[in-house]
């Protein structure tokens, strides 16, 4: 079985590739989609607007009330009810994009790492074929994330409140919440970082995905943890890279303020290259979190279907 180095040369080009392609034709059907039931909302506003005011405004009787006022008074409801079914339907959009993205690169690099195949034809096909489950069991890892979240907020808020009032107090308590919401998302990044790979690998539930997840970080929680290690050292090597990247091109990554100064024509080129590099640092991490899981993983879990030896070289990597 090949290695991870063996697996990039082989189908790393093609991957990246397909990241690029498939991201970039979601993309635009997402902001198709949105830019739709934005202009949906906003002419059913206006109708329902123009209807209030309409009955409302009566030109024979001057003491008729000011039509925009009583309007404004009557569409509130119907505003709000409206705002909430474009958010419904643009938070629908979202995680069908996202899911969809997700499934297709996942699939591909499932491909790649079980069948030593990748092809453009994959992305598109199997990320349909997954979308759905993947955009559902994407939305059931946000909601077990909401505590985090919710810590973070919590935090934010009381640090901000320290600084306006210059109280160092505040200042310290608003480090707890926000250290306990880094382990608590820590961990369930790590909980829940093979529940993609195993819903498109073994083509399973979304719920049984996320426990077989979740039974892997409990049995093998040393390799897992090195997953995620994996895939910080990646992404942080990219980090320091787009820096001296950004400063090569003559910009303060910590300074958005100096971007504005950067010629056009350099910015949309430093987000070309920062868009690629990208594509290519997701083919990175996830080829080594799919043939570690095939290697190391996969096996604590489907013993009896991985007798012999696992993988080819026995590196961090497989």
């Amino acid at each position: 079985m090949e290695n991870y180095f063996e697996l990039l040369r082989r189908h790393g080009l093609t991957l990246w590739l397909g990241n690029i392609v498939g991201s970039l034709v979601a993309g635009v059907i997402f902001a198709v989609m949105t830019i739709i039931i934005a202009l949906i909302g906003l002419l059913l506003l206006v109708l329902i607007a123009g209807g209030m005011i309409g009955s409302i405004m009566d030109p024979f009787n001057p003491e008729s009330p000011d039509p925009f006022a009583a309007a404004m008074d009557k569409a509130a409801v119907p505003v709000l009810i409206g705002l909430l079914i474009f958010s419904i339907f643009f938070i629908l959009a979202f995680f069908l994009y996202s899911g969809f993205t997700s499934a297709g690169m996942n699939s591909m690099v499932n491909h790649a790492v079980f069948e030593d195949r990748s092809s453009l034809q994959i992305y598109f096909t199997q990320g349909l074929r997954f979308m759905w489950k993947m955009a559902g069991q994407q939305f059931l890892l946000f909601l077990f994330f909401i505590p985090s979240i919710v810590l973070f907020a919590l935090g934010i808020v009381i640090f901000a409140a320290g600084l306006m009032e210059g109280n160092e107090s505040l200042l310290l308590v608003s480090l707890l919440p926000l250290l306990v919401a880094t382990i608590l998302t820590i961990v369930l990044a790590l909980v829940f970082l093979h529940a993609p790979v195993i819903l498109v690998a073994e083509n399973t539930g979304i719920w049984k995905a996320i426990a077989l997840s979740g039974r892997l970080f409990t049995r093998s929680f040393g390799q897992v943890f090195l997953s995620g290690l994996i895939i910080f050292l990646i992404n942080f090597a990219y980090g320091l890279f787009l820096i001296l990247l950004s400063e090569f091109f003559g910009f303060n990554s910590f300074d958005p303020a100096s971007s504005a100064e950067l010629n056009p024509g350099l910015q949309f080129l430093f987000s070309l290259i920062q868009y690629a590099l990208g594509a290519l640092v997701n083919v990175l991490w996830l080829l080594a979190v799919f043939v570690r899981y095939r290697n190391r993983l996969r096996p604590r879990l489907f013993p009896d279907e991985n007798s012999g030896t696992i993988g080819g070289m026995k590196t961090i990597w497989g």
